[in-house]
């Protein structure tokens, strides 16, 4: 496993450096924040983002944030910082584990496959969310024309479905596509 450690301290860099080889894992890059803020570009080619910092702050979340924004990679969090609020915080970031009072780093592997499968659970629903947010968009569009033809042609629902199913399938176009071309249609002649 790959990791990219970014750390408020460079004196905690060489620690995680050292778990990782002995667990199993590479630090592909290790970068301070200081170094971040003058525009440096972290390598790209990594598993799990390593976060280090003795406390998180405010400028640790936005950071955690921004990163998180740019490399959608989980987010291991490693502090000594144990208070709740903080927790919640780097959560609320982008975190996707997080490990307080973090002294023995033996099992880093293990807890950055951790963090990847809470990414990945995260990742799954946040698609599925899009996904059923896309198809109930699509299918408001539908009811939308459904309306329009049914008040223009005087007819039912059933038979208004039908009329835009005749004609996607007459067009070999998606249902969905029928109903805003009927929407953008109507919008035109209003």
């Amino acid at each position: 496993m790959d990791l990219l450690v970014v750390s408020s301290n460079s004196s905690y860099i060489d620690p995680v450096v050292e778990a990782a080889g002995c667990s199993g894992c590479k630090v592909v890059d290790a970068i301070e924040v200081a170094e971040l803020a003058n525009k440096r570009t972290p390598n790209r080619e990594f598993d799990v983002l390593v976060y280090v910092s003795h406390e998180i702050g405010k400028p640790d979340l936005t950071l955690m944030h921004e990163l998180g924004n740019s490399f959608p990679k989980p987010i291991l969090v490693l502090t000594e910082d144990t208070r709740e609020s903080s927790i919640n915080a780097a959560m609320r970031a982008g975190a996707s584990s997080y490990v307080a009072g973090c002294s023995d780093l033996e099992r880093l592997r293990s807890i950055c496959q951790v963090a990847s499968a809470r990414f990945a659970q995260q990742r799954a629903l946040l698609d599925e969310l899009e996904s059923t947010r896309n198809a109930l968009k699509e299918r408001k569009q539908i009811e939308r024309a459904k309306g329009i033809i049914m008040k223009q042609r005087h007819i039912d629902e059933d038979e208004a479905y039908k009329a835009i199913r005749k004609l996607a399938m007459d067009t070999n176009t998606r249902v969905h596509d029928v109903a805003k071309q009927i929407i953008n249609a109507a919008e035109l002649l209003l």
